[in-house]
């Protein structure tokens, strides 16, 4: 897990080096380096980085902490968690919400209420979510499933999508990369995300095959 994170985070510190035009393919060997070295690859390329960066890595870092923190608080609030449910050394923000449902644990509207007031975003009611199953097939299931999301709609202008997983940063730049449409975002519960997705599977797979019977049928393609 910590792996993982470094990971993240070297690539974060990467992107924003390389987007700020600190260096390009001229310095290779920062690409491979690790996250606790690289300030001495940037020095040992002459690479001088000013005050913003900084402020712009740390930043990201306070500002992830701090959700994180609350969230947690939240869920302990609320009674779904306690001191010893997780590994708080290791737990990341953006798989918070995987490893709760790995544990079977569902938080409720309650706590999926207050954490869409803290984040300024609307919350979807699970029963609306249910009714629109039949949009199940929008994107491929097992990325809906793995990442806890459900498409709602798709306009000239938008992807709107429900999930339990709002920290999921890097899925929904790369939904904005792939539709080319900003990303807007309703909270729902995971146990009404993973509800209105099986439901909408089943029943496609159900007609499909109710579908192919009848025209393997003999006296059905006899009438064709």
């Amino acid at each position: 897990m910590k792996k993982k994170l470094d990971k993240e985070q070297l690539k974060f510190t990467l992107d924003l080096l390389n987007k700020n035009k600190y260096f390009e393919d001229e310095a290779p060997d920062i690409k491979k380096a690790k996250l606790k070295s690289i300030i001495s690859e940037l020095k040992a390329n002459n690479i001088e980085v000013d005050e913003d960066f900084f402020l712009k890595l740390f930043s990201r870092q306070k500002f992830e902490k701090g959700l994180l923190d609350f969230t947690i608080k939240a869920l302990k609030k609320y009674n779904y968690i306690d001191d010893t449910t997780l590994d708080y050394d290791k737990i990341q923000l953006r798989t918070l919400f995987t490893e709760l449902r790995n544990k079977r644990i569902y938080p409720g509207e309650d706590f999926f209420i207050e954490l869409a007031t803290q984040l300024k975003l609307q919350y979807f009611d699970a029963e609306l979510l249910k009714d629109i199953h039949y949009l199940a097939s929008a994107l491929p299931y097992n990325v809906m499933r793995n990442n806890l999301i459900f498409l709602l709609q798709i306009t000239s202008e938008k992807v709107v999508i429900a999930t339990s997983n709002p920290f999921n940063f890097q899925l929904f730049r790369e939904l904005e990369r792939l539709f080319k449409k900003r990303i807007e975002i309703y909270l729902a519960t995971t146990e009404a995300i993973e509800f209105v997705l099986d439901r909408g599977w089943r029943e496609m797979h159900s007609e499909k095959a109710m579908s192919d019977l009848l025209l393997k049928t003999p006296e059905y393609s006899a009438s064709k």
